[in-house]
């Protein structure tokens, strides 16, 4: 996601099946679907990161987060 020079909010959300697969869609469109090398088993984490080109400091701030489990 490209949020350039300005503020934006961006909903991202992942979706992931267990052995399956993992969806990650940006403002509610599908942008990758991944199906190899993923984990065999729970736990699952959640690991967020930010790349950057300059030495200059940066952030990520998350104003909401939801966590949605479904039990069979």
């Amino acid at each position: 996601v490209d949020l350039a020079e300005t503020h934006q909010f961006t909903r991202l959300k992942v979706v992931v099946n267990p052995e399956v697969d993992v969806k990650f869609y940006v403002n509610g469109v599908l942008k990758v679907t991944h199906t190899e090398k993923l984990p065999e088993e729970a736990p699952y984490y959640l690991n967020m990161g930010i790349k950057i080109s300059s030495d200059s400091a940066r952030q990520i701030r998350l104003y909401r987060f939801l966590l949605e489990k479904a039990y069979s």
